[in-house]
């Protein structure tokens, strides 16, 4: 849609044109006159026989003359009601694109606010998601650490329980050994229990002999 400005420079146009086309009625109606003029001039010359000639002609011009002047006014006023209509007409049509602006306005505005606060709530997810991942990390590295100690401990406990069966070994060893040495206690005891009461019987062999030898 044109611009009102552009509209009234169009309808600046036909007026000039207007003001040129009147200025040439004008220059028409002075040689009318001088027209007029010298046809005076001539009657003088001529006599009373022209004279009334002159006067027909006179009025038919000034008739003519009129009769233009009344359609150049009719056409003024059609141009000024043309124009007055179009000015309206462009005021409705740059006030309804005033509306249309400021709704688009508005819409920008309340797209650049609903686009502000996406984007406010992406940094915010993307920050929780940063500290999630970090927590997830401290996680991960706390959980590889508790690993490595149980792996350690296990390692620990196996070794314990190693020496412990070893240290459970060497145990029995000593036993059976404390058994064996009071076993062989035992024997040595009996051994010379026999050794003694086997040299009481000796000597009273020995006794009974010598009394029997008597």
């Amino acid at each position: 849609m044109d611009h009102p400005l552009k509209t009234f420079a169009s309808l600046e146009g036909p007026s000039l044109h207007q003001n040129n086309h009147t200025s040439k009625t004008e220059q028409s109606e002075n040689i009318y006159v001088n027209e007029d003029v010298n046809q005076a001039h001539e009657a003088k010359r001529t006599g009373p026989a022209l004279s009334g000639f002159v006067d027909v002609k006179k009025s038919s011009s000034c008739r003519d003359a009129a009769v233009f002047l009344c359609l150049l006014c009719l056409l003024l006023i059609g141009l000024s009601l043309t124009l007055v209509v179009l000015y309206i007409k462009g005021n409705s049509e740059q006030d309804q694109l005033q509306t249309s602006y400021n709704n688009v306005t508005k819409e920008r505005d309340q797209l650049q606010t609903s686009y502000n606060n996406v984007t406010k709530e992406r940094d915010q997810l993307q920050n929780s998601y940063n500290n999630v991942t970090k927590e997830r990390d401290q996680l991960q590295t706390s959980y590889n650490n508790l690993t490595k100690e149980r792996d350690q401990l296990q390692t620990s406990y196996n070794n314990v329980t190693k020496e412990r069966d070893q240290l459970q070994t060497s145990y029995n060893v000593t036993k059976e050994r404390d058994q064996l040495q009071t076993s062989y206690n035992d024997l040595t005891r009996e051994r010379d229990q026999l050794q003694t009461s086997y040299n009481d019987l000796t000597r009273e062999q020995d006794q009974l002999q010598t009394s029997y030898n008597d």
